[in-house]
């Protein structure tokens, strides 16, 4: 039977699958509300500094979790799924090929996470790109998983699943390049586009996966397109209007995170 030709997870292993993923959902549904409260006060407040930890100790927590549960599903997706032993081996791959392009988009939100954390508390100081090469390498690890998101997606004509590899892929080599630029993005703007970008990619999660249950609640079978596109399209002008409102401050009133 196909399931012999991969690995099965223990009993240990399948509750810590169901544990990691309720604390996933949970986190989740919390750092959809925390995402705005950084954004809603001032930036050189410690408002803004308590609540972006608190967003970004939900978001941590929902990544992790995330990675274990997406892992452990790849590994033995008959046991986690409870699929029969005679499921056919399409279903499999399909399944699979979801399960790869969920955890390229869990490590697309923590490496903007940690590029958002990590250009604020370097600011202008930037250090030597070596210095953040574990960084580096888990962006590198992204963009391998994106490529292989983005074959797949070719060969079976799966045109969402290959316009966010390609996007993936664009930001890893984008957040790359911020460490070895010579003259690199301010730090603020970095630092900005990367937590808001989290912010897309945990929206786009809940819209295209958690959320679109209620979307076709409210928009019928538009959600599917709404609930991909719609974040990324309105954080890409959230982003972008931000940048310029802060570019237009007074080099003292930039934020300081």
């Amino acid at each position: 039977m196909l399931q012999h030709y991969f690995f099965t997870l223990p009993e240990w292993a399948l509750t810590l699958q169901s544990s990691a993923l309720w604390l996933h959902i949970g986190t989740a549904s919390l750092a959809l509300l925390a995402f705005w409260l950084p954004l809603a006060v001032h930036k050189r407040s410690r408002w803004h500094r308590y609540s972006g930890w608190l967003y970004s100790g939900l978001m941590a927590t929902m990544v992790v979790s995330a990675l274990t549960s997406q892992t452990l599903t790849l590994l033995d997706p008959w046991s986690v799924n409870a699929l029969a032993s005679d499921v056919s081996g399409e279903h499999i791959i399909a399944i699979r090929r979801t399960g790869l392009f969920l955890l390229m988009l869990c490590l697309l939100v923590g490496c903007s996470l940690w590029q958002g954390l990590r250009t604020a508390y370097w600011k202008v100081k930037r250090p030597a790109p070596t210095k953040e090469w574990l960084l580096q390498a888990a962006m590198g690890l992204t963009a391998v998983i994106a490529a292989l998101v983005l074959i797949l997606g070719t060969i079976n004509q799966a045109l969402l699943l290959g316009l966010f590899a390609l996007a993936t892929l664009w930001l890893m080599s984008d957040m790359i390049r911020y460490w070895w630029r010579a003259q690199p993005a301010a730090w603020w703007q970095a630092h900005l586009s990367a937590m808001l970008g989290s912010g897309i990619g945990l929206y786009t999660a809940f819209g295209a996966f958690g959320g679109r249950a209620l979307l076709q609640a409210w928009v019928g079978d538009s959600a599917i397109w709404m609930g991909w596109l719609l974040p990324s399209v309105i954080g890409t002008i959230g982003i972008s209007w931000a940048a310029r409102r802060f570019r237009q401050l007074p080099k003292a009133k930039q934020p300081l995170a």
